[in-house]
C-alpha cells in the first residue's frame, strides 16, 4: 500500500544567544545586524514553514542557550511556535547541549503543538494528518557523547521514519536499520553524509568569516512512493563571503581597482536580499618592490572598498584585504647570517613542525590571562596555525629591515 506525499521543514542550530563576530571593531552602520542578524535568520525559517505549508517542523537542537539569550530569546521561540500552532503545524523538538529540556524555564509554558524529546531515552511518535499516520518518528534530545544507532531501531511499518537527533552518530548499524531520513544537528555547515540518509541543515546564519557562503534550513518532500528529496532554502540575514583576485605583474593598480569594481557590480545586485561582509585575498604573481609596498596597496584597496561600497541598503562590507601566499619572503633572507635569517630560520622550523607547540601565553601580562586576550593566546588550532606564522614572519622581515634589502 502506498503512503501519502507531505512535507516537512529540518532546521537546527539557531544560537539565539550568540551574535555575529569575527571582527576587531564592528562598524556602527552594522552593530544593529550584528545583534539581530540571528533572530532575522530564525524568523525566516518559520516564513518559510508557513509559506510552504509543511505538515510539521523537526529542530534538532541548539536553538538557545536560554540564560544567555533571556527574555527575548524565549519570547521569541514561543511567539514562532504559537504562530505555528495558528497554522496547524506541529514542531518536533530533539534538544541539543544547550537547549535540554531540564534547561527550559518551567514558566514558559510551550504551546501543545510542540514535542519536545526527551533526553533520557529514545521516544517514538506517530505524526497525523487528520486521522491518518503520515510518518513515525523516533528522537532523543542530547544526552553526551556521540548518538548510537541501535538506540533508533523502530518497526514504522508503511509509514516514512524519521530519526531525531543532535550530535555525532555512530554509522555502525545505520545501514541495518529501517529509517529513512536521519534528522540530526550539531553542525552549523549543511552536511549530507555520503550516500546516505543522514542529515545536518547547518545554521540558518553563519557567525563568523570561518562560515562562508550560504546558511538556512532543508525543506523535504516526501513522495507516496515514500521516495524523497531535499530542498535547500537560504534564510541568513547576513553572509560571509571570499573574493580572490590574481594580480599579474603587467598590471597596475588602475587595472585591479577596476577588476574589482566590475566584480562588486554583481555582489551588490547580490546583497539586496542580505548584506555581504567580505574579505578580500589579493594573490600576486609576482615579487613587489617591498614588504611594505604591498601592505601599503592592501590598505589603499580597504579604504576605497569601505567607502566606495560599504554603506547602503545593499551594501558590500570589506572585511579585510589579506595578501596571497603567492607574495614569498626572498629566499635569500632565510641564509643571511644576521638577526633576519636566524628569525626567519626559527619561523619556518615553526611552520614546518606541528609537534612544536604554539604557546603564546607566557607573554600575556599576569594581570590579563582571565581576560579574552589570554583565550586567543592560548589557541593551538592546525588550521590556522600556519596563517599566522606566516604574518608573523612577514611582519618580524619588515621590522628587520628586509624592504632594505630589495
Amino acid at each position: 500500500m502506498s503512503g501519502q506525499s507531505f512535507r516537512f521543514l529540518h532546521a537546527s542550530d539557531f544560537h539565539l544567544e550568540e551574535p555575529l563576530g569575527g571582527l576587531a571593531e564592528i562598524p556602527a552602520h552594522l552593530s544593529d545586524l550584528f545583534l539581530d542578524a540571528p533572530f532575522t535568520a530564525a524568523e525566516r525559517v518559520f516564513d518559510v514553514a508557513v509559506r510552504e505549508r509543511v505538515d510539521f517542523v523537526i529542530l534538532s537542537g541548539d536553538l538557545l542557550e536560554p540564560t544567555l539569550a533571556g527574555p527575548r530569546g524565549i519570547s521569541f521561540l514561543l511567539n514562532q511556535f504559537e504562530r505555528l500552532q495558528t497554522h496547524g503545524i506541529v514542531v518536533y523538538w530533539a534538544g541539543g547541549k544547550c537547549d535540554g529540556p531540564q534547561d527550559w524555564p518551567n514558566a514558559a509554558k510551550l504551546p501543545a503543538n510542540v514535542q519536545v524529546f526527551p533526553g533520557y531515552k529514545c521516544e517514538e511518535l506517530t505524526h497525523l494528518r487528520g486521522e491518518r499516520a503520515i510518518a513515525c518518528l523516533v528522537g532523543r534530545s542530547w544526552h553526551g557523547g556521540t548518538l548510537q544507532a541501535a538506540e533508533y531501531s523502530v518497526d514504522a511499518g508503511s509509514l516514512f521514519s524519521i530519526a531525531v537527533g543532535h550530535g555525532p552518530l555512530d554509522l555502525g548499524r545505520v545501514s541495518s536499520l529501517r529509517v529513512d531520513y536521519w534528522a540530526l544537528g550539531g553542525r552549523h555547515e549543511r552536511q549530507s553524509v555520503g550516500g546516505s540518509p543522514i542529515h545536518y541543515p547547518g545554521s540558518p546564519q553563519a557567525r563568523s568569516p570561518h562560515e562562508p557562503g550560504p546558511h538556512g534550513c532543508t525543506l523535504v518532500h516526501v513522495a507516496d512512493d515514500q521516495t524523497y528529496r531535499t530542498q535547500f532554502i537560504a534564510t541568513d540575514a547576513a553572509r560571509w563571503q571570499e573574493e580572490t583576485v590574481q594580480v599579474e605583474a603587467e598590471e597596475t593598480r588602475t587595472d585591479v581597482k577596476r577588476r574589482i569594481a566590475e566584480r562588486m557590480k554583481q555582489l551588490l545586485v547580490d546583497a539586496v536580499e542580505r548584506p555581504l561582509l567580505v574579505q578580500w585575498n589579493i594573490a600576486y604573481s609576482h615579487r613587489l618592490g617591498s614588504v611594505t609596498k604591498c601592505q601599503e596597496w592592501s590598505t589603499e584597496l580597504l579604504e576605497w572598498l569601505r567607502a566606495e561600497f560599504g554603506t547602503g541598503k545593499a551594501s558590500v562590507y570589506t572585511l579585510a584585504v589579506e595578501t596571497g601566499d603567492e607574495q614569498p619572503l626572498a629566499a635569500e633572507w632565510f641564509v643571511e647570517e644576521s638577526m633576519l635569517g636566524d628569525f626567519l630560520r626559527v619561523m619556518r622550523s615553526q611552520d614546518s613542525d606541528d609537534a612544536i607547540p604554539l604557546d603564546l601565553l607566557p607573554y600575556v601580562p599576569e594581570r590579563a590571562r582571565t581576560t579574552t586576550l589570554a583565550a586567543i593566546a592560548s589557541w593551538n588550532d592546525t588550521e590556522k596555525r600556519s596563517s599566522l606564522l606566516r604574518e608573523a614572519a612577514h611582519l618580524g622581515a619588515r621590522l628587520l629591515g628586509a624592504e632594505e634589502r630589495v
